[in-house]
């Protein structure tokens, strides 16, 4: 099983689940240079933040992140795989502004915020960062009162046009290229 390319864990997620002993490593389907997709779906439940840390630091090879499960606190992005072209985020509640870890992915072409994602009320991008982002969504991100971007490179078409999803309480929604 070393070789499957997508990994979806539905419902429970405790570091049992990946442990032999106390603290051993993760297992082989994870660690796997073919593992493009991981994908962690728990609507109901949490997952500690040092779990998930210590998961997603052994998927080196993933080039697609989906979490739709509470956990707080994003890993530092030294935990994540600097493949990373799309990152999808749904439930998650983090307390902290997630775009200081995620803007130094500098590969991210997609990213989504969905869905209480982020329970803050302000989010910061600064810098050149995301310059190779492509698409971003923040949709339903109820608690979401100020988006301050600052010198930053926005997503556009080929043409050069902008392109913003944004649904923050399910009353402004922009989906379109802004000329």
């Amino acid at each position: 099983m070393t070789n499957i390319r997508e990994l979806e864990i539905r419902g429970a997620f405790n570091i049992e689940d990946f442990y032999t002993e106390e603290l051993g490593k993760n297992p082989p389907i994870i660690q796997s240079r073919y593992l493009h997709s991981l994908s962690i779906i728990n609507g109901e439940g949490r997952i500690d933040p040092r779990h998930l840390t210590h998961l997603l630091s052994s998927c080196n090879s993933i080039f697609k992140l989906s979490l739709d499960v509470e956990v707080r606190r994003l890993p530092e992005y030294h935990y994540l795989s600097s493949n990373l072209t799309y990152i999808k985020l749904k439930r998650c509640k983090f307390e902290e502004d997630p775009m200081p870890t995620l803007e130094k992915l500098r590969f991210l072409k997609m990213l989504e915020l969905h869905e209480e994602a982020f329970i803050g009320k302000e989010m910061f991008c600064c810098g050149q960062a995301f310059a190779n982002l492509e698409s971003l969504s923040l949709k339903k991100l109820n608690n979401l009162e100020i988006w301050t971007e600052v010198h930053c490179n926005p997503p556009r078409t080929e043409d050069g046009q902008l392109v913003v999803a944004i649904m923050i309480n399910s009353s402004t929604f922009i989906d379109q290229p802004i000329r």
